[in-house]
């Protein structure tokens, strides 16, 4: 193939020549030979002449020895008593440096019950994908709307097969402000509800507190209600309630 673009990546780090020689003169020898740009001449196969087309076939590996830039392949083929054939020639790519890294934006900025982000990849990214925390590489098609903090890894890769990952963590998702009310009152004990309506499942912790400082409070929990126990009668508390997304 002509014009193949290639990289040091594996599945994209090999140029396979192949074709057939051929030589009239029967019990020639006769040896294929390649040479990339002016580098020494290598030996594909050697094979005595059989009067009928002989098959061949050479594999390739981009490696250090072969620098990024443009590049000439050349074959062609040599008998024993100094014939040789016309020359084929072939373009090549090697390509060995990774896209630039996606960026990632916000939407709203700052604190919020949703984000939209979007990334931001560059233009020779051939491959788009994008995967949340532990999850599946995905490919990128739109922006992302997110309900809970992540973080988000993105690839971009090109058509070498080079590429480039970068992250980034969303910690500012939050669940909107709880809505607390009493609904059970006695001389040492409260009961509370927080009747907000949340986009996402949560967990909430009741905490009951005097002049700022902790008295008493919940494991994080899936319930809307908690009951304080063991209140001092006439004294004055303050309940709070920390919302989070599960």
């Amino acid at each position: 193939m002509d014009n193949l673009t290639l990289s040091e990546v594996s599945g994209f780090n090999t140029y396979t020549i192949s074709g057939q020689m051929n030589d009239a003169d029967v019990g020639d020898v006769i040896t294929t030979k390649y040479q990339i740009d002016s580098n020494p001449a290598q030996i594909i196969a050697t094979n005595p002449s059989t009067g009928s087309p002989q098959s061949f076939s050479k594999t390739i590996t981009i490696d250090s020895t072969i620098p990024e830039g443009n590049h000439v392949l050349k074959v062609w083929v040599e008998d024993d008593k100094g014939g040789n054939s016309s020359i084929e020639s072939r373009n090549f790519v090697v390509d060995k440096t990774p896209p630039a890294a996606p960026t990632f934006s916000e939407d709203p900025i700052g604190q919020a019950v949703s984000k939209t982000v979007t990334i931001n990849f560059p233009s020779d990214a051939n491959v788009k994908e994008y995967k949340i925390d532990d999850g599946n590489w995905t490919t990128y098609t739109e922006p992302l709307t997110l309900t809970k903090n992540a973080t988000i890894y993105a690839r971009a890769i090109d058509i070498a097969g080079n590429e480039s990952v970068a992250s980034h963590s969303v910690t500012s998702i939050g669940p909107p402000n709880p809505i607390v009310n009493v609904v059970e009152l006695s001389e040492d004990s409260v009961k509370v509800t927080d009747t907000q309506s949340y986009p996402e499942p949560v967990e909430r912790q009741f905490s009951i507190l005097i002049d700022g400082q902790n008295i008493q409070n919940s494991s994080w929990t899936e319930e809307e209600e908690y009951t304080f126990s063991g209140l001092a009668p006439n004294t004055i508390y303050d309940v709070q309630v920390d919302v989070r997304f599960k």
